[in-house]
């Protein structure tokens, strides 16, 4: 029992300890900086601080250390030393002093913490890794998984917005998350291995947890989760798939910086990859059939993500011969271009027939052609009379018939001088299942990324 007992009078002790360790010393405002999370700090306003006030609340406090330190100066005048005695305390220095002043001056109007939440004008919001200056103080949050489980401290916030997108395996398994709120209500997740294509449903465990069903449009019993992950920035780089049958996979997607620009000069979107160096560039316009912006759209960020400077314009008909040698001469003097390889790429979704190529198609360094759902009839030997005999071309051929797929092999004959090549992807295994009401949305798989960007480092 008496071990008990003293377990016990230590653990109350220091439970005193600590109380009056909190109560009395105030902790920096420097050490909460060191914590990996998101804060605002809002700054009081100056008729809350104003000088009266703020003289009011210090004059007693520096009064009372004045006093103490006059007491110990008397008491060591009038006391002399013993033989033995304790050596007297030395007085306060006056840099002390001048401490202990700014230390109460920082006591007596502390900052005030709030969440992102709160909204205020004023209020100074701190970033990851980004510094910012307070004072004399300069503030940098650090990254780290930390910040990202304080979701309410958390400065950064994502929406579904930054959740579309093309992303990819290590395997080169492409899975699109397309936003289809306006039509559905819903993203929806395409994957082109399998055809697989859902609605995706918000789970109700955060922002960030979705769930599939069995069908397009039903969403119970779930078959499937998608759970996005943020990146090392503010962006989602990948997400965490688990398909019903299948291991989990981990798409993620190349950071691409995008640029709108005014639709009068017949310019959509310019797609910049977010890294270091120089890039070749590619003007991307289209004929055919129409695909929907964001679709179109999509794929050239998808190409951005792998190392190419995609600048997306008016469809194929719409241009002129003066506007592609003006968006060809702006690409070359972008910083981040390689103005020795400027390309343009044709892509043409279920056209009837050969496109109009540009008579400008000389200033380019390289052209790429892509046919996707060729209609019944558009014959492949057409195709042989606008390929360029002097620049290299890549020629890409998707959801063709077998009619096709014969003439194909013979088409480059005596165009040996510079180098083509020549691709079919087969969709047999895309094929869109019914009921879903997304007959466009096959236009994402024939989209030659990958094979586009090798074909680019290859030459």
């Amino acid at each position: 029992m008496k071990y008990i007992a003293a377990i016990l009078s230590i653990f109350i002790h220091a439970l005193i300890v600590f109380i009056l360790c909190k109560n009395i010393f105030i902790i920096p405002e420097i050490v909460v900086s060191r914590f990996d999370i998101e804060l605002v700090r809002t700054s009081v306003p100056e008729k809350e601080i104003s000088e009266p006030k703020l003289k009011k609340e210090i004059s007693p406090k520096i009064e009372r250390v004045k006093k103490n330190e006059q007491k110990i100066v008397r008491k060591k005048k009038l006391s002399p030393k013993k033989v033995g005695s304790p050596t007297p305390v030395k007085p306060v220095p006056a840099k002390s002093v001048a401490k202990i002043k700014r230390a109460i001056s920082a006591v007596s109007t502390p900052p005030v913490i709030e969440s992102k939440s709160v909204h205020n004008k004023n209020a100074i919001v701190l970033k990851q890794g980004k510094s910012i200056t307070i004072g004399n103080t300069t503030v940098v949050i650090k990254r780290g998984s930390e910040g990202r489980t304080f979701d309410n401290l958390a400065a950064y916030s994502f929406n579904e917005d930054d959740f579309s997108g093309h992303y990819e395996t290590e395997t080169g398994r492409a899975v699109v998350v397309l936003d289809a709120r306006q039509d559905h209500g819903r993203l929806v997740l395409h994957d082109q291995k399998t055809g697989l294509t859902r609605k995706l449903r918000k789970a109700g465990l955060g922002d960030f947890i979705y769930t599939y069903g069995p069908s397009f449009n039903e969403d119970f019993p779930v078959e499937g989760s998608v759970v996005f992950l943020p990146g090392d920035e503010h962006w989602i780089r990948r997400f965490m798939w688990l398909p019903g049958n299948e291991s989990a996979e981990y798409p993620r997607k190349g950071r691409v910086r995008e640029v709108r620009e005014s639709e009068e000069v017949k310019v959509n979107n310019l797609f910049i990859p977010d890294s270091k160096g120089v890039f070749p560039a590619i003007i991307l316009a289209r004929f055919g059939a129409a695909i929907p912006d964001d679709q179109f759209s999509e794929v050239a960020r998808h190409l951005s993500g792998r190392g190419v400077v995609v600048q997306v314009v008016s469809p194929l008909k719409e241009l002129t011969e003066e506007d592609l040698t003006q968006l060809a001469d702006k690409m070359r003097h972008m910083k981040k271009v390689d103005p020795g390889r400027v390309g343009i790429w044709i892509r043409g979704y279920k056209p009837q027939s050969v496109p109009l190529m540009p008579k400008s198609l000389q200033m380019f360094d390289f052209a790429l052609l892509t046919i996707d759902s060729p209609a019944g009839s558009f014959y492949p030997e057409r195709i042989t009379s606008i390929i360029p005999e002097n620049i290299p071309m890549f020629i890409g051929f998707s959801n063709v018939s077998n009619n096709w797929k014969k003439m194909i092999s013979i088409m480059p004959t005596g165009l040996q001088s510079v180098p083509h090549q020549l691709e079919v992807l087969d969709k047999a295994s895309t094929v869109i299942e019914a009921g879903t009401d997304l007959e466009s949305l096959d236009s994402l798989s024939g989209d030659f990324v990958s094979s586009i960007s090798a074909w680019l480092v290859s030459h």
